[in-house]
């Protein structure tokens, strides 16, 4: 097989060759003068009688003759006849080798007689310009449609045992099979002599999906199908190249030229053939290596323990998801993959912005991802894109996030219906002149559409409008019609106009959407209001049949089973009533809470971060309440470095340890199973323990309901097994305590960081002299190491991490602004503390700066404002212009350090 280099020399002199002898012709021969037109008489004689004709004839031959011109007519007639034949002989090769012809146009070109000199021109040609892109054609592969008439075999009976098979796929030649796998394109009459059977008498015509038979010293012959069940399989998308797929299925992009050993000549879906490294299809599927099992491995300075055995502890079902048969909830939905991404971004997208906007002591929120179809769709997502494990440190919002933005950038733009085939079916909506929903699916597949049209508006950042008449609206939502995200007219008519008004807008560009009933009063005015606003991006959803446009018949399922051949045998999405409440919700929320809520303060006496009022901060209710006797953390908390007094000690703020309290402490967290470490999070972060009814339900969601605890009572089990293994030298002390059916962690046998920390918080609250709260609160950033449960990112602890994250603020924010006057180093040590804890806060940075400029470190407001700048980047956001106002002004100030007792 000839490399990448030296197809592109021979297409390009193949293609220089096929200039030459179509065009170059022509061209030599109009410019010495014999175009066509010296073939015709230059003075058309007389009308005569027939019986002069042969007179006439004979005397313009002779002096023809004489004078020369006939040998001169009869070598440019020659040479314009062997130019049109050489031309249709190409015309007719390019078809024979690209098989798109209807089936006349094939049969006509099998009639031609075929030159294997402009075979090989045109194939070198169409070999060099298919193998030019880096990345997959961003439209799906086409259907290949076979050049021969059918045969009733496709595999010729087998000549000799010591032959091997070779399957044909888009674009094989014998003279390409022969240079291919036998080394030489002229041993092609080999192959020919083996496969007798199946060639027949046109030995040129091979169709995509026979199996020939080659000698037994080919090489590279494709692996066999059996790997497919040893390995993964990855669907090829419209951007991606085999570097990036190793990128994100193994973790190395340098893996690609594995994934091009294990796939180069497998046959796939569309009928080619993975032949070069640069040239892939959408649709294809490669094989990836398989994975070994990992073995548990033990802390360099742990006892001698055996690995616990396998888990048996089955991984956590998720809702079904996978891109080309779509996604299914418990609760009936049935949604696309970019619904799930669209929903996945703006959910992380309002989680971030909140952060970035938080001020201490502000009123919690509603966290949208607590919404049970948006956290089904979050876990779906992750479930279908499966994320690779990354040894970068980045927050997990921020890898899901950028997930979610690759699929939304790869999803049609058009809107998708539903799926068919395993293919999913868009419809450009606006250009179709409306879409009609009957069946008893009607309303389920309207309100999907209703949902992905506005999410679809908040993906492309424009403004989206669904006017809907009143009665309408009803029908779909019940009593409680999102009226935030529904223009409600009081009929169809009312509604006519109000988008009428809406296409004579000109300024502001809208996504518009008329969902209604149709009548036939109203038909014809509906169908000419769709035809004008086509071009505007008007689509109509119309809730019975309609004439004009598609109709569809829609069951409870989605299923389609009457329409014309643009929906038949389609699943449409569908969303229940609740579920597209709630999804509205979020895309209202997300579209809405873009700009700061609180503006800063501006100058140097006022501070965003720290509490204005220092009692507000104190007020606060605890995340979770410390539960045990606090009459003895006085002297804990004074105490710099406390040991624990207990065997063993586990830290769950950052990365997880669990710290063995010998004489020599080790950590022994490594031997538990990743599943096995969540348990001990969630007991911590219930200190006082919980039903394992709440356990199993945060864990295990998905649980079958017959044997719900089977798998907690397995991973519980294997827990105690490895710790028996790990301390039997110094006892094996009981970690989880168990008391009809509550489960919590035992106090006199584990202390935890985080218990210390909600000791600190709590004493930081109470009503006790100011130095006792100032030296609990203290306690704060030394205890907070990092977020609740470290590298954890089960969806359970997302929501109790966050607001222990902003307890731990909230403290901060009360205790600089109780010393930022006495001790003003100090207070600028624990802002950089403050930071570090959510580095997408921007009032935090403003007070950097101005406790920065109240210091005279003026040279350190412009790393102050880099790293606000670096750290919102990866939000795809920049500074507010109030941030870099205050920057500029506070470094123009000369002061260094002002009055102490100023603000």
């Amino acid at each position: 097989m000839t490399s990448q280099a030296g197809q592109r020399v021979r297409g390009v002199l193949a293609g220089l060759a096929l200039l030459v002898f179509v065009a170059g012709i022509p061209l030599g021969l109009l410019a010495l003068g014999a175009g066509p037109a010296r073939l015709m008489p230059a003075r058309w004689p007389e009308p005569t009688p027939i019986v002069q004709w042969p007179e006439h004839i004979w005397n313009a031959l002779r002096w023809a003759w004489l004078t020369g011109d006939l040998a001169l007519w009869l070598l440019i007639a020659t040479a314009w006849l062997g130019w049109l034949a050489l031309t249709v002989s190409v015309a007719v090769e390019v078809m024979r080798q690209t098989g798109r012809g209807v089936r006349t146009a094939g049969i006509l070109v099998r009639r031609v007689p075929r030159r294997r000199w402009i075979a090989g021109l045109v194939a070198a040609v169409l070999v060099a310009t298919s193998a030019g892109t880096a990345t997959a054609s961003s439209r799906p592969g086409t259907l290949i449609a076979a050049t021969a008439p059918p045969r009733p075999i496709t595999v010729s009976p087998k000549p000799a045992e010591n032959l091997v098979s070779c399957p044909v796929v888009h674009g094989d030649t014998l003279w390409t099979l022969a240079e291919r796998h036998l080394g030489a394109g002229t041993r092609y009459h080999e192959i020919v002599h083996l496969n007798l059977a199946l060639l027949g008498e046109n030995p040129d015509e091979l169709e995509p999906g026979w199996t020939l038979w080659l000698p037994s010293d080919a090489v590279d012959l494709p692996h066999p199908t059996d790997t497919e069940l040893i390995g993964r399989i990855v669907t090829v998308n419209s951007t991606d190249t085999l570097s990036r797929i190793a990128e994100r299925e193994l973790g190395d992009p340098d893996a690609w030229r594995l994934l091009f050993s294990l796939n180069v000549g497998r046959v796939q879906p569309d009928g080619r053939a993975l032949r070069d490294p640069d040239l892939l299809m959408p649709g294809w599927r490669l094989v990836l290596p398989s994975q070994p099992e990992p073995s548990p491995r033990l802390h360099a300075t742990s006892p001698p323990a055996s690995a616990p055995g396998s888990p048996s502890t089955p991984p956590k079902p998720a809702p079904a998801a996978n891109p080309s048969t779509g996604i299914s909830l418990p609760t009936g939905a049935f949604v696309s993959l970019g619904l799930a991404a669209l929903v996945t971004l703006a959910m992380i997208t309002v989680r971030l912005r909140r952060r970035r906007w938080y001020r201490p002591g502000a009123p919690d929120q509603a966290d949208p991802a607590e919404l049970p179809v948006v956290r089904a769709l979050r876990i779906a997502f992750d479930t279908a894109t499966e994320p690779v494990p990354s040894e970068r440190m980045r927050p997990r919002e921020l890898e899901t996030r950028e997930r979610a933005k690759a699929t939304v950038r790869r999803s049609p733009q058009d809107t998708l219906l539903g799926i068919r085939d395993s293919q999913n079916v868009a419809l450009e909506l606006a250009r179709a002149g409306g879409l009609g929903l009957v069946g008893p699916g009607t309303h389920a597949a309207a309100r999907a559409l209703i949902v992905a049209h506005l999410a679809q508006a908040l993906r492309d950042d424009v403004d989206a409008l669904v006017v809907i008449p009143a009665d309408d609206a009803h029908a779909l939502f019940g009593n409680e019609v999102p009226e935030h995200q529904l223009l409600l007219a009081d009929d169809l008519p009312a509604a006519l106009d109000i988008l009428g008004t809406e296409l004579r807008r000109t300024e502001g560009f809208r996504h518009l959407l008329l969902v209604a009933t149709p009548t036939a009063e109203t038909e014809q005015r509906v169908a000419a209001l769709l035809d004008e606003g086509s071009r505007l991006d008007l689509a109509g959803v119309l809730l019975g049949r309609w004439q004009p446009g598609v109709t569809a018949r829609v069951h409870e399922d989605g299923t389609v089973d009457a329409s014309d051949e643009t929906l038949t045998n389609t699943r449409l999405f569908t969303l229940p009533a609740a579920d597209a409440h709630d999804l509205l919700a979020l895309l209202k929320v997300t579209g809405s809470d873009r700009d700061e809520p609180h503006p800063p303060s501006p100058g140097n006496a006022d501070y965003d971060f720290v509490t204005a009022e220092p009692e507000a901060a104190a007020k606060l209710p605890p995340t979770k309440p410390s539960t045990t006797d606090t009459t003895n953390h006085g002297d804990r908390c004074a105490t710099t470095s406390p040991r624990p007094a207990t065997p063993l000690h586990l830290q769950v703020l950052g990365r997880l340890h669990l710290t063995l309290g010998t004489s020599e402490p080790t950590d022994i967290i490594e031997i538990f199973a990743p599943r096995q470490r969540e348990i001990l999070v969630y007991l911590a972060l219930h200190r006082e323990g919980c039903r394992r009814e709440a356990l199993t339900a945060a864990l295990w969601p998905d649980a079958p309901s017959d044997r719900p605890y089977n798998s907690f009572h397995a991973t519980l089990s294997q827990l105690r097994r490895s710790l028996r293994q790990a301390t039997e030298k110094d006892g094996a002390p009981e970690l989880v305590t168990q008391q009809d059916g509550h489960y919590a962690l035992d106090p006199a046998t584990v202390d935890v960081d985080l218990w210390q920390l909600q000791d600190a918080l709590a004493a930081g609250r109470r009503e006790s002299p100011p130095a006792d709260r100032l030296a609990a609160l203290r306690r704060v950033p030394e205890l907070y190491r990092g977020d609740l449960g470290g590298g954890i990112t089960a969806e359970w602890i997302e929501s109790p991490r966050e607001a222990l994250r902003r307890e731990a603020l909230d403290s901060l924010s009360f205790l600089i602004a109780e010393i930022r006057n006495e001790a003003p180093e100090e207070a600028l040590e624990l802002l950089e503390n403050a930071r570090q804890l959510d580095p997408y806060n921007e009032a935090i940075y403003r007070d950097l700066m101005r406790m920065q400029a109240r210091l005279g470190h003026h040279a350190s407001i412009e790393r102050t404002l880099h790293l606000l700048t670096t750290s919102l980047s990866d939000l795809d956001q920049q500074p507010t212009p109030d941030t870099l106002r205050l920057a500029e002004a506070l470094r123009q100030r000369d002061d260094p350090l002002e009055n102490r007792q100023a603000s």
